[in-house]
C-alpha cells in the first residue's frame, strides 16, 4: 500500500510504503515525523481531524493537509495513544473485557458491514465534485446572508443593501445623468466597477475612465456617489449575485432571475429581504446536513454508541420540504437523493447488525 502525505506538521511531502497484512514498524530519531505519519494515516478519513495536523502559520489552500492511498479502512495504528488507552490501564484490568469475553468473528463481520456502508456514505460527500462545489458555494452565500435571532437580515451582512446603501432602489436626483446605468439590470456590476476606479484613481483630478479634467459638478457627483453607494454593500450584492450564478446547477433558474431582479432598479427591499431569508434557511439546512455527514467520525462508532447510530443517521438526512423553493433542480434532487439513499442503506445495515446474535 503506497501512501502519500502532504502538509502534515513538519512533513511537506512524503511517500510511505505499507506491507499489507503485516506489522509495519517505523523507527527514527526524535522529530523525524514518526508520530505525524501515524496520526495522518489514522485520521485520513476525517477532514476536521486532519486540520489539526496543518503546518503552523496562516491557513492557505496550498498548505491543506492531504493523505491519499489508504485503501484499507481497517488499518490499525499502534502509537503512543493506543498504548496509553489499551496497555497501561490504571483503573481496571477489565477495561477491555468486551474484546476478551464478548467479541466474536460474527460481531466483527457484522461491524465490518456497518463500517463499509459508513465509508461509502462519507465518500459520496467527500469525493463527489458537485457536492463539494455545492458546499463551497453555499458557505460563501451564508457568509454574506446572515439571519439574526429576530428572523431578519443581520446588519453585518446584506443589511446595508436593504437600508438603501446600494442606492439602486431610489437613486438621488444629483445622479440623474447616470439614469441609464441605474435602469440596467446589471447595475450592481456597474456600481462596483465605478467605485473601484474612483477609489483607486479618483484623486488625480481627471476621470479615470475618459481622462477628462474634473470640474465642480464632477467632484460633487463623485462625492454623492461615494456617499450613496456603500462600497461594502455593493461588493456584498455582487458576491451574492455571482455566487447565485455559480449555484445555477442546483438552484432553479427562474428563482435566480427573480432574486437578481430585486437587486435592480425595479427592486423592492421588502421582497428582497423575504427571499434572502428563505434562501438562507434552505442553504443553511443543506450546509448543516452535508457537513454533518462529511465530518462524522465513523471510527468512533463502537459497542457503546451503535445503539444510537440509527437516530444519528436519520438526523443527517436531507429534508426536501426544507429546500422546496430554491434547490429544486433535477441535479439537486438526483445528488441529494443519492445521499439519502446511502443513509437508508446504512440504517438498514445497522438494524441488521443489532438484530444479529451479537452482544453489543
Amino acid at each position: 500500500m503506497d501512501i502519500h502525505i502532504e502538509n502534515c506538521n513538519n512533513i511537506k511531502s512524503a511517500n510511505v510504503c505499507i506491507n499489507d497484512n503485516k506489522l509495519n514498524i517505523f523507527f527514527g530519531r526524535n522529530g523525524s515525523g514518526k508520530s505525524t505519519i501515524a496520526k495522518a494515516i489514522s485520521k485520513h478519513f476525517d477532514v476536521s481531524a486532519l486540520e489539526g495536523l496543518r503546518p503552523y502559520g496562516v491557513k492557505r489552500l496550498d498548505n491543506q493537509p492531504l493523505v491519499t492511498g489508504v485503501n484499507d479502512k481497517s488499518i490499525m495504528v499502534f502509537n503512543d495513544e493506543y498504548v496509553k488507552q489499551y496497555v497501561y490501564q490504571r483503573k481496571s484490568v477489565l477495561d477491555n473485557a468486551f474484546d476478551i469475553l464478548v467479541r466474536t468473528p460474527d460481531y466483527d463481520a457484522a461491524k465490518e458491514v456497518v463500517d463499509t456502508e459508513l465509508y461509502k456514505l462519507k465518500n459520496v460527500v467527500i469525493e463527489d465534485e458537485s457536492i463539494r462545489n455545492m458546499i463551497t458555494k453555499i458557505e460563501i452565500l451564508l457568509s454574506k446572508i446572515k439571519v439574526g435571532t429576530n428572523n431578519q437580515i443581520d446588519k453585518r451582512s446584506a443589511k446595508g443593501i436593504l437600508d438603501g446603501k446600494g442606492a439602486y432602489f431610489n437613486p438621488p436626483k444629483e445622479l440623474e445623468s447616470m439614469k441609464p446605468f441605474f435602469e440596467d439590470q446589471n447595475v450592481t456590476k456597474w456600481a462596483a466597477w465605478r467605485l473601484q476606479g474612483y477609489d483607486q484613481f479618483g484623486k488625480k483630478g481627471i476621470c479615470p475612465y475618459c481622462a477628462i479634467i474634473d470640474d465642480d459638478n464632477t467632484e460633487k457627483r463623485n462625492k454623492i456617489f461615494s456617499e450613496k453607494f456603500d462600497k461594502s454593500s455593493v461588493e456584498t450584492a455582487n458576491l451574492i449575485i455571482s455566487t447565485l450564478d455559480g449555484l445555477n446547477e442546483f438552484i432553479d433558474a427562474e428563482k435566480i432571475a427573480q432574486l437578481k431582479s430585486y437587486f435592480g432598479p425595479n427592486g423592492n427591499t421588502s421582497s428582497l429581504e423575504t427571499h434572502l431569508i428563505r434562501l438562507n434557511a434552505e442553504a443553511n439546512h443543506l450546509y448543516t446536513q452535508l457537513t454533518k455527514i462529511r465530518d462524522f467520525n465513523g471510527s468512533k462508532v463502537d459497542k457503546e454508541n451503535i445503539k444510537d447510530l440509527e437516530k444519528m443517521l436519520s438526523e443527517m438526512k436531507i429534508d426536501f420540504s426544507a429546500i422546496d423553493s430554491y434547490f429544486t433542480t433535477k441535479s439537486s434532487k438526483d445528488i441529494l437523493c443519492a445521499v439519502n439513499n446511502k443513509i437508508d442503506e446504512l440504517i438498514n445495515s445497522v438494524g441488521n447488525f443489532k438484530r444479529r446474535d451479537c452482544k453489543i
